[in-house]
């Protein structure tokens, strides 16, 4: 549900005076903002490594089968040889955050 503007102003006026007056509230409004913004980093995170999985999957594809005629064997060594680095960046990336 979208609020107008004035509406909007009436919860920031309601939202600092309650603020001012508890501070446990304060502390919980801005941990709440704060987690909020880490699980969209979160996500932007997990979309483009999965995105790059999928560069890397339509890559070998089209290196494996087009390019070079891989067989099956040749092709898994080579789904290994994408998937094992994705893991370890993503493993990477998501414990540093």
């Amino acid at each position: 549900m979208k609020l107008s503007r004035r509406e909007q102003e009436i919860l920031a006026l309601i939202e600092d005076e309650l603020t001012k007056k508890d501070a446990g509230l304060a502390a919980a409004l801005t941990e709440g903002a704060a987690r909020s913004l880490d699980r969209s980093a979160a996500v932007r995170t997990w979309l483009c490594l999965l995105g790059l999985l999928g560069l890397g999957l339509l890559t070998m594809i089209v290196l494996g089968v087009i390019v070079l005629d891989l067989g099956p064997v040749s092709l898994g060594i080579l789904t290994v040889g994408v998937v094992a680095p994705w893991v370890i960046l993503a493993s990477i990336s998501l414990a540093c955050r």
